[in-house]
C-alpha cells in the first residue's frame, strides 16, 4: 500500500483558500485602480470594500454638487496610487502623495465610513444606517435613529420609583454563614457541657 506523505486537512485547505481569496482581491483592487481612474475603483481600494455602483453614484453626485472639479481630483489620486503600485490601502504610502491627493482620499474615506459629503451648513447626506462605521458593533448595538422621548429628555430629574411592595434584601450571604456558624457553635458547646 502506497502512503501519503501529509494528509491535506481542512485547516490547510481553509488556510490555503483564504489566501488565494485575499490575494485575488488585493490584485482585482490593483487592476482596478490602475486601469480605471473612476470614483467607483478609487472608492473600493480606499475603503478595501466592494462597494454598490448605485451608491456611488449617490455620492459622486454629492461630491459633484460641491466641487465641479471632483473627478479631476480623483483622476489624479487614481494615478498617485497606481504609480505606488499598492496593492492594498494598507500598503499606500499616504506620505508621498501629494497634500491634494491626500485630501481627496481622506474626503472619500471620511464620506463613505459617515455617509455624509461636505462638512458644516453644505454636508449632505447620502446614506445613514449603511455607514460603515456602523460594521464594527452592527452585530451587537441597534444603529441609532430616533428618540422617543421629549427633546432633551436626559436634562430632566427622573421620575422617582414606586415605592410600593418592597421587601429588603435578604441579609448577604456572609452575615448569615455566620449567623449559621455561631448557632452550631452555641449547640456544640450546649452539648459538651451537658
Amino acid at each position: 500500500m502506497i502512503r501519503m506523505g501529509r494528509r491535506f486537512g481542512r485547516r490547510r485547505f481553509l488556510e490555503g483558500l483564504l489566501s488565494a481569496i485575499s490575494l485575488f482581491s488585493y490584485t482585482n483592487a490593483l487592476a482596478t485602480i490602475s486601469g480605471n481612474t473612476d470614483f467607483l475603483g478609487v472608492s473600493c481600494f480606499l475603503t478595501n470594500r466592494e462597494i454598490d455602483k448605485d451608491l456611488s453614484k449617490c455620492f459622486r453626485k454629492a461630491f459633484i454638487a460641491q466641487d465641479p472639479k471632483f473627478d479631476e481630483k480623483v483622476g489624479q489620486l487614481a494615478k498617485s496610487i497606481a504609480s505606488q503600485a499598492a496593492t492594498s490601502v494598507d500598503t499606500l504610502d499616504m506620505d508621498a502623495l501629494s497634500s491634494a491627493d491626500q485630501t481627496c482620499a481622506l474626503t472619500i474615506i471620511s464620506a463613505w465610513y459617515t455617509g455624509v459629503v461636505g462638512t458644516g451648513v453644505d454636508a449632505t447626506v447620502v446614506l445613514f444606517d449603511s455607514a460603515f462605521l456602523y460594521d464594527v458593533t452592527r452585530d451587537a448595538v441597534v444603529v441609532p435613529s430616533y428618540c422617543v422621548w421629549d427633546v432633551n429628555y436626559w436634562t430632566q430629574a427622573p421620575p422617582p420609583a414606586p415605592l410600593t411592595g418592597f421587601t429588603p434584601p435578604p441579609p448577604p450571604f456572609p452575615i448569615r454563614f455566620l449567623l449559621r456558624i455561631r448557632r452550631r457553635i452555641k449547640s456544640i458547646w450546649n452539648f459538651e457541657s451537658d
